[in-house]
């Protein structure tokens, strides 16, 4: 929803890069995997990386869900981590 129209722009611009999409809420090893870009949303741990703000999203929580199974699941992730 918000990326979406930066991807397409970015495609039309570029058409000669390819590009796939991880969309997990894992974190991943930028140095060991064969990763060249992450968007994380949230603050971001002290680390070694170089990070920079794209964007500032609305102070609204979205969660990418319709059933009640699948929201209790992402809770329950996200006080583990």
């Amino acid at each position: 929803m918000f990326l979406a129209p930066l991807i397409a722009e970015f495609s039309r611009l570029y058409p000669g890069i390819s590009f796939e999409f991880d969309l997990t809420p894992r974190r991943v090893d930028l140095v060991s995997k064969p990763i060249d870009v992450a968007i994380r949303m949230g603050e971001s741990p002290s680390s070694g990386l170089i990070a920079r703000q794209i964007a500032r999203l609305p102070e609204t929580r979205l969660l990418p869900a319709k059933t009640q199974r699948f929201i209790d699941f992402l809770r329950e992730r996200l006080r583990a981590e």
